[in-house]
């Protein structure tokens, strides 16, 4: 059994002589890239990629876009499916290809400024400006086949700060006020240290030590009450921004409301002005009514009048005429009666003439 699993072991220790070493993923860069990188520094190197295993190659960065410039440049990349994000790109081969050996990408990017910045006030009213650096680590790239991943770090470099602590450590020999400065730093009060307290650490006398560690503690009592205060500002706006959006809802409401009622009185608006128009037009009928009536009355008096009149003319025609008819008449029939009467009388005159000249009748 021994001399078994002696041979099985054998076997195995001269498969993998026979295989050989496995290949993994390898990057490098052209030109180097230094561990330090100052802040907003521009960036611009060739990655070298070799022994990819993986389907998909994904590259990371932290540096930033340059302006308009993109971070990786992608005109030699025809042969493979890209995706591209902000910060990343991933690289497929299209189908019916693999990687190469080696391939290379160009990337382009600034080094981020790394640096947060907060403002706050002291209870008399004094504006503070505090600064804190980010000393962590950063990539360049970040590569990964999905089998083996490679990367390069850098820090941050900020010159504000290391001018600071070189004046610090070049120029204040107490180590205590050394200490004291540098924890003001790590508080965020760097403008305050190095236009304020450099110079009178620079003049540090260790006898002030307690002094000024009261001083440090009090400091500390105070930006934890302005952090404080600061938390209890920010509850404070997010309750008036709740306020705000509540009131925004409202006025939204209203303003619905508004144009309901603006709609509303625009349709009465609209029948008032056709109420309008119907009121003028029976103003003008009742116009026109008005003077037909009128127009009536008067040619009604006119007709009358002339009624009157035409009686008048024909009364006094009729009276003419009935007085020349009637005279006509009795002068006709006085002739008549009278020529009747002449001749009766003168024959009675002719018979008693007679009669009397012949004897036998006497004259009446």
């Amino acid at each position: 059994m021994k001399g078994k699993l002696i041979a099985i072991v054998a076997f195995l220790m001269a498969f993998s002589l026979f295989m050989g070493p496995v290949n993994a993923l390898t990057t490098t860069t052209n030109p180097s890239l230094p561990d330090k990188v100052q802040e907003k520094t521009v960036v611009d190197f060739i990655l070298v990629i070799n022994d990819i295993r993986g389907d998909t190659l994904t590259i990371i960065t932290d540096l930033k876009q340059d302006g308009s410039t993109p971070i990786f440049d992608t005109s030699n990349l025809g042969d493979y499916q890209i995706s591209l994000g902000g910060n990343w790109i991933k690289i497929t081969p299209k189908p019916g290809h693999s990687f190469p050996g080696t391939l290379e990408v160009h990337i382009h990017g600034v080094v981020p400024e790394g640096i947060t910045t907060k403002v706050i006030y002291t209870p008399n009213n004094q504006k503070l400006v505090l600064k804190f650096f980010d000393l962590g680590e950063h990539i360049y790239y970040r590569v990964s086949d999905g089998v083996d991943s490679e990367s390069k770090n850098f820090v941050i470099i900020h010159p504000q700060l290391e001018t600071v602590l070189t004046a610090i450590d070049s120029n204040v020999t107490d180590p205590n006020a050394r200490e004291i400065a540098k924890r003001y730093i790590d508080l965020g009060l760097i403008d305050f240290v190095q236009n304020d307290l450099l110079p009178l650490f620079v003049k540090y006398d260790p006898q002030t030590f307690e002094q000024m560690q009261e001083k440090i503690e009090e400091l500390e009592s105070l930006v934890a009450q302005l952090n404080e205060t600061v938390t209890k500002q920010k509850k404070l706006i997010e309750e008036k921004d709740s306020t705000i959006n509540d009131l925004e809802s409202q006025v939204s409401n209203l303003q619905a409301e508004n144009d309901k009622l603006k709609e509303e009185v625009s349709t009465l608006q609209t029948k008032v002005k056709a109420l309008e128009a119907q009121l003028n037009e029976t103003s003008r009928q009742r116009d026109e009514a008005k003077g037909t009536a009128k127009n009536f009355k008067i040619a009604t008096g006119v007709l009358v009048l002339l009624v009157l009149v035409a009686g008048v003319l024909a009364y006094r025609s009729g009276k003419s005429s009935g007085y020349k008819e009637g005279f006509s008449r009795g002068k006709k029939k006085g002739y008549e009666e009278g020529y009747r009467l002449g001749e009766e009388r003168g024959y009675e005159r002719c018979r008693r003439e007679y009669q009397s000249s012949s004897g036998g009748y006497e004259e009446e």
